[in-house]
């Protein structure tokens, strides 16, 4: 399995997110509209950037606070350092895992965004996060959402992508062109990036840890943790694959949250796992969603019993199915339109192969 530093370094991120300074004036713009960012700005602020590209990093250290970056990728991490050369600027840069680091100080304010469902134990990032974080300190992060459409179909298809060599994979990825209206639906674009398809589609098949969050599961333990929750995106239902998700760039059916540490109480050391549920197993009571449970399985049985994993039309063929689920998460259509045409669609799969 690719190390998820790698991943991001090497081959997500070179397909993505443009490093320049367009993009981190993005990012300043967005770290201004933090509720508490006036109060932030009164004083010296300490603050960590917990994962991400750096150029969020980069933003915080322009805006004038003594900032901290840490991430698993050696190549965002010497990115950030050949950015801010000659510049004036001073970030610490970390290139190490984030639990098993041992910091020297706490923090003003930790912000971490697309990177905790990618840790295999959120509940103890959690954790030496309110440790991390000084009394009245501030955590702004976001998390991937369970219980979509957009998370189920990427779900299964990682059960496929398991058994294609990565490479591979994407010597055929680079052989698909989404067309000028496929590429208005992918991606979020107000920042710039080199091709949002092949990053995304990277990132959601071969990243080694993908965790979508229970929203009500990470507002409960962040109560538990001693955190106030100041801002949030406030989510009704559990499982819902009628909304639009990934709702680029206004992001309103995502997890995120804004908390400040009000207690000094010592954080646990036993502490209740947050919920590992898979996406298909919240769906197998839905009778629309689970003909396309069965499906699945039944395509996923057939290839490996006739050992097309490495079939080169095989692996386009995921590719477009991918692409096809993608826009279908992404307009305006209902469960029911969405899981009619999947099924469609994995029945012709069935009788081709």
């Amino acid at each position: 399995m690719m190390k998820t530093g790698l991943l991001y370094g090497k081959y997500s991120h070179p397909f993505g997110i443009i490093y320049n300074q367009s993009n981190i004036n993005v990012r300043k713009k967005t770290l201004r509209k933090l509720p508490y960012f006036k109060k932030l700005k009164m004083g010296n602020c300490n603050v960590l950037e917990l994962g991400g590209t750096g150029q969020d990093a980069v933003a915080q250290q322009q805006l004038g606070f003594d900032t901290t970056y840490i991430d698993l990728s050696k190549e965002n991490i010497n990115k950030t350092r050949n950015f801010i050369k000659g510049k004036n600027l001073k970030i610490k840069c970390i290139n190490a895992d984030f639990l098993k680091y041992n910091f020297k100080q706490q923090f003003d304010f930790i912000r971490s965004r697309g990177v905790i469902h990618h840790i295999n134990q959120p509940e103890k990032t959690l954790i030496k996060i309110y440790k991390l974080l000084k009394k009245n300190g501030y955590f702004h992060f976001n998390l991937y959402r369970s219980g979509t459409f957009y998370y189920w179909f990427v779900e299964n298809l990682r059960h496929f992508t398991k058994k294609i060599n990565f490479k591979k994979f994407l010597i055929n990825l680079l052989t698909i062109k989404p067309n000028k209206l496929e590429k208005k639906f992918i991606g979020n674009h107000t920042i710039k990036s080199v091709s949002k398809f092949y990053n995304i589609i990277i990132d959601d098949l071969y990243v080694p840890v993908l965790m979508p969050a229970n929203y009500f599961e990470i507002k409960n333990f962040l109560k538990n943790l001693g955190f106030k929750i100041i801002k949030e995106n406030i989510l009704k239902k559990r499982v819902d694959h009628d909304l639009i998700y990934p709702d680029f760039p206004k992001k309103r059916q995502h997890i995120v949250f804004d908390c400040k540490k009000i207690s000094l109480k010592k954080a646990p050391t036993q502490f209740t796992l947050l919920s590992k549920q898979t996406e298909v197993s919240l769906t197998l009571k839905d009778p629309i969603i689970n003909v396309n449970n069965k499906l699945f399985n039944q395509l996923f049985t057939k290839c490996k019993k006739k050992k097309l994993f490495n079939n080169e039309v095989f692996i386009k063929e995921i590719i477009m199915l991918y692409k096809d689920l993608y826009l279908f998460s992404v307009k305006n259509m209902s469960k029911l339109s969405r899981h009619k045409k999947l099924s469609k669609k994995l029945l012709e799969f069935l009788k081709k192969y």
